[in-house]
């Protein structure tokens, strides 16, 4: 699947949901429900998935040994004078996440209301445990 097409597809059922205090385990939303509720950490990893045509196999190379096709970003935002944590997605080169959709420059998040400041990829097997946690622990 293509990323419009993941995204399309996403943005059909996706409701924003805060994490809960404490642990932030990431999962992988169901699309095929009413609503899919989640963070932006699920909102890319389920990007992902859809993207590996929901193959198990096809996601864990993509996270693992994508290299620089797939990256995690780690970022903090500023709305409304108040600083959050963020993820978006790098795939190909173009930028995706649950708030401004897909950008084919990182400039356009820096650029934009939110004033994205991008700190450091995450580490794969950070996010591989998250996603682990994730199958344990629910939303």
């Amino acid at each position: 699947m293509h990323l419009q097409e993941a995204a399309y597809t996403l943005n059909k059922v996706f409701q924003y949901r805060p994490d809960r205090p404490g642990l932030d385990p990431w999962h992988i939303l169901d699309t095929r429900k009413e609503s899919a509720r989640g963070n932006c950490e699920d909102y890319i990893a389920t990007i992902l998935w859809l993207i590996s045509d929901k193959r198990f196999s096809v996601f864990l190379r993509n996270l693992l040994f994508g290299g620089k096709n797939v990256v995690f970003h780690y970022c903090t935002i500023v709305e409304d004078g108040r600083r959050g944590n963020h993820t978006v997605l790098e795939y190909k080169k173009e930028y995706i996440d649950n708030i401004l959709g897909i950008r084919p420059d990182r400039g356009d998040y820096t650029a934009s209301k939110y004033k994205h400041s991008f700190k450091h990829p995450w580490h794969r097997w950070v996010i591989l445990f998250r996603l682990f946690l994730g199958t344990f622990i629910g939303r």
